[in-house]
């Protein structure tokens, strides 16, 4: 059992990380909607997509802010105007 008393430490930092994901989704989402050139919505969508894969694997349990995170961000990737 040398691995336990690092447990704590792992649980904080997966928390810290699933915060920062969360945080930027937020910002990344609301830019999305003020954007109005084609590839700035496009590399928004993009960056959007990386966050939702990345959420799936740091917030456990959050599987309905993936899902809803995925479709928008595929949305913004295949967006015409």
């Amino acid at each position: 059992m040398p691995m336990m008393p690092l447990a704590p430490f792992f649980l904080i930092v997966v928390g810290i990380i699933g915060l920062v994901v969360s945080i930027l989704a937020i910002y990344f989402s609301l830019r999305l909607g003020r954007l109005s050139d084609v590839n700035a919505v496009h590399s928004t969508g993009v960056v959007l997509l990386i966050l939702a894969i990345i959420g799936l694997f740091v917030a456990n349990g959050f599987f309905i802010g993936f899902i809803l995170l995925l479709i928008g961000s595929i949305l913004a990737i295949t967006w015409k105007p």
